[in-house]
Order: C-alpha cells, then sequence, then structure tokens
C-alpha cells in the first residue's frame, strides 16, 4: 500500500514517466540505432571496403562504430532533452 501511494506521490509530482511515453522513446532509440548499422552495411561499407585489406577494414570499421557510437548517443540525450506530455501545457 505504501509503494502504491509513493508511485502516486511521484506521479502527482512529475517524476515519472507514461509508460507509452518510454515504449515511444524506446522505440524511437532502437530505429535510430538500425538505421545506422544498415547505412554502414547496406550503403557506406561496400563502397569503401572493397579492395581493402584485412588491417585497413578493420581500422575503418572501428572507425565507423566509433561514429555510430557517438552519433546514437548524441541523438538519445537529444531525446530525453525533449519535454514530456507531463511538461508541456
Amino acid at each position: 500500500m505504501v509503494a502504491k501511494a509513493e508511485r502516486e506521490n511521484q506521479k502527482a509530482a512529475g517524476q515519472t514517466l507514461d509508460k507509452g511515453e518510454v515504449q515511444f522513446a524506446l522505440s524511437k532509440g532502437t530505429n535510430l540505432l538500425f538505421s545506422g548499422l544498415d547505412r554502414l552495411a547496406n550503403v557506406q561499407w561496400p563502397a569503401s571496403l572493397k579492395g581493402c585489406g584485412e588491417a585497413e577494414i578493420s581500422a575503418l570499421t572501428l572507425a565507423d562504430v566509433e561514429k555510430l557510437k557517438d552519433d546514437f548517443r548524441d541523438a538519445l540525450e537529444k531525446l530525453a532533452s525533449e519535454p514530456t506530455s507531463q511538461e508541456t501545457p
């Protein structure tokens, strides 16, 4: 009973998120990651890795994956900073 009352207090204070908002954010984040992976695997790598040796492939893919992680982190930070429906009037 105490936990339910505390959840109600947190909800009233705007300290919780709606399940639908969390699902939307997770879906958006997943789509960002997968679209980046698809872009690398289907567009960028086939063209840029053609004719490369093992060491070049390793170096290029490592750099691309690090950039993907940075881009993904930036996109998640942007998503996290967007107002929720609880914060909008």
